[in-house]
């Protein structure tokens, strides 16, 4: 229900809110948070339980639109 309701930018500064909570805390970002905000990334069949690198959490924001493009190029 979080993809019906929320605008793209509310979806991006709660995923960015719960990066830095989750850092805090001294834990990892995985794949199926971001799909619990963009489920349509689903599609791109990473695996719900692979956890992002630092370098990828301090950038989300461009990693999602990333992925959202080349999955967009794939069902063309």
């Amino acid at each position: 229900m979080v993809e019906i309701k929320l605008s793209e930018k509310s979806k991006y500064k709660l995923l960015s809110h719960l990066c830095s909570s989750r850092k805090k805390q001294g834990k990892v970002i995985f794949l199926q948070d971001i799909y619990a905000f963009f489920p349509e990334l689903r599609n791109t069949y990473i695996p719900d339980g692979l956890s992002l690198p630092q370098r990828i959490q301090n950038g989300l924001e461009t990693f999602v639109k990333d992925l959202k493009s080349k999955l967009l190029q794939f069902t063309q």
